[in-house]
């Protein structure tokens, strides 16, 4: 499939199986840039990027609603956002977002079209489901599916799914299964 010869077919899948590690993060790198507004590339960033994501795990903020927060103007308000150590970072963040050498629109752009205001979150998918099969209600299940249709958009109502679960809640897990 890859060659009509054996020893080169096995060459060229080692070449690529070992510059997998390299196209990752190439990949990566580039979708995080995308969701804190960063254009082009600069050193700092993947220092920007991993320190975001260790701040994330360390205080338990929400993957999805921290990139959000990062597009809204007060965001400094929020209690979480007023640790020092997150303080000490957006304004590392602040200082590469001008570096773009764009307007600060053109970042602000970009993150909202790559951080999705809501997403379909296992214990929200699970409400709707039980009040479906066990109350015949098809409402949290229809509204659900009415913001996930159009995710980046600002909706009358969408705040209720962009909650993260408790911490008390039942984590859910989901597992592909061939």
């Amino acid at each position: 499939m890859i060659h009509n010869k054996k020893n080169k077919s096995i060459i060229i899948a080692e070449e690529n199986i070992n510059n997998f590690g390299t196209l990752y993060k190439k990949y990566w790198l580039e979708m995080m840039r995308k969701k804190i507004g960063l254009l082009g590339e600069q050193t700092e960033d993947e220092s920007l990027i991993n320190d975001l994501l260790i701040w994330m795990k360390q205080n338990k903020a929400d993957y999805t609603n921290t990139f959000c927060s990062l597009m809204k103007e007060d965001i400094k308000k929020e209690k979480l956002f007023q640790n020092p150590t997150f303080i000490e970072w957006y304004k590392r963040w602040s200082i590469r977002v001008i570096k773009n050498k764009k307007l600060s629109e053109l970042s602000l752009n970009l993150m909202r079209a790559n951080n999705p205001l809501v997403i379909p979150r296992n214990y929200k998918v699970e409400e709707s489901l039980n009040a479906a099969t066990n109350n015949g209600n098809l409402k949290p299940l229809h509204d659900l599916l009415r913001y996930l249709k159009n995710p980046y958009k600002k909706q009358p109502g969408i705040s209720n799914y962009q909650k993260a679960p408790d911490s008390s809640a039942k984590v859910y897990k989901t597992f592909c299964m061939t």
